[in-house]
């Protein structure tokens, strides 16, 4: 269509409001007809305006007819989007559980489907729904629900006390705040070893961006009951499914990303099992 406006609504739009696959989409001039093809990376021209070479006339790439490259069906020419980003049409819960599916199973291309506007806002309030959601489901409804048939079978009628309410209500915020204080700690730490490993790097935001959603590897602990003693089988995985997105995200190499992800995970460790080792000695020592 020549016109830039929904035959269907009346709504204005333009081709550049969009994202698509690059080199999936032809540009043709208004005015002939001429070809050109989307090769950034949001699949729009490059330069945006520009004289027609067979024509010339000056034409702008909002004002030209879109259509699928040859061979290329219609439906290769969207790209990938994150269902986070569009939650305000699918609804905020399903987005969520689309978005822990995707990151689990498809790490990479759900990195890759972020624009490159996504804002570390979008990000922290997936984390922040995520970490919310699995602590909700996985312990302080259990112990509320443990206490009050332990009152009930005291005498006391179910009711539950105002310190069992605030250890429940603890129990809640504790682990969203440590997820948090985690990820900002971790990310600090991964783009400062990306600073000493060459290669063209992005902004700390798009690290953040990384382990804000590969923190669904921690949906595990959203199972009721099972929920408090498998939820930390997701840290084991959680570094393997951030290092896939930072590689995506960054262009970096596998062993840069591998490097970046598991240096600080793999210094923790190792003081773990030296302070195991020291204690022990010490315990020897005065045997």
């Amino acid at each position: 269509m020549t016109g830039r406006s929904c035959p269907e609504c009346g709504t204005g739009y333009r081709p550049s409001e969009y994202d698509f696959t690059p080199n999936s989409v032809a540009f043709c001039c208004p005015h002939c007809d001429q070809p050109y093809y989307g090769t950034d990376e949001r699949g729009h021209l490059d330069p945006p305006q520009f004289v027609c070479v067979t024509c010339q006339q000056e034409t702008h790439m909002d004002q030209m007819v879109l259509r699928p490259t040859e061979g290329v069906d219609e439906k290769r020419t969207k790209v990938d989007a994150n269902p986070w980003l569009l939650r305000q049409e699918t609804g905020k819960l399903k987005a969520w559980w689309r978005t822990v599916g995707k990151s689990l199973f498809a790490s990479g291309p759900l990195i890759a489907a972020l624009p490159g506007r996504a804002t570390t806002r979008d990000a922290w309030n997936f984390a922040l729904t995520h970490a919310v959601i699995v602590n909700l489901l996985g312990w302080p409804l259990i112990f509320i629900f443990s206490m009050a048939f332990a009152s009930m079978a005291m005498g006391g009628g179910g009711m539950i006390s105002g310190k069992i309410l605030l250890i429940a209500l603890s129990s809640w915020v504790i682990p969203v705040v440590g997820t948090f204080l985690l990820i900002g700690l971790w990310s600090l730490a991964i783009h400062g070893m990306l600073k000493f490993l060459p290669g063209r790097k992005k902004k700390w935001g798009d690290t953040f961006q990384c382990l804000c959603y590969s923190s669904s590897v921690l949906i595990l602990g959203a199972v009721p009951c099972l929920g408090v003693y498998i939820g930390w089988i997701g840290l084991i995985f959680w570094p393997r499914v951030a290092f896939l997105m930072l590689r995506e995200r960054h262009e970096i190499s596998t062993w840069h990303a591998m490097l970046a992800t598991l240096w600080l995970p793999l210094l923790f460790l190792g003081g773990v099992f030296m302070s195991i080792g020291y204690l022990y000695m010490a315990v020897l020592t005065e045997l």
